[in-house]
């Protein structure tokens, strides 16, 4: 893994960890924001945060990981019944992320 963790830096350079960085900020507030705007859904804590955030959700995480995973997507980390873990990198685009999103929008909790 450190080797191709070296690998990675390498190739990437200061200039190209610095936009990935901004990029990985960019889509976590954007994904955070996104769910938030769905009846029932809001962030759990108040906090600055870089690309992991925690939602609480009047919905079960089981029922939320069960429709993802019907529609072939990944979830969150399930931390309790009402809470999960939700991550966002400069690998997940915003159409991946509307569709999420939209998916969800359907959940009606």
């Amino acid at each position: 893994m450190a080797v191709r963790a070296q690998i990675y830096t390498a190739a990437m350079g200061q200039q190209g960890l610095l936009e990935a960085a901004h990029m990985n900020v960019a889509n976590s507030h954007y994904l955070a924001n996104q769910l938030t705007t769905l009846k029932g859904f809001s962030l759990k804590y108040d906090n600055q945060f870089f690309n992991e955030f925690v939602i609480q959700s009047k919905c079960s995480t089981k029922d939320i990981l069960a429709l993802l995973d019907k529609n072939g997507i990944l979830g969150g980390y399930p931390i309790d019944e009402h809470h999960m873990l939700w991550c966002a990198t400069e690998a997940n685009s915003k159409k991946e992320m509307d569709q999420l999103i939209e998916i969800l929008g359907g959940l009606g909790c």
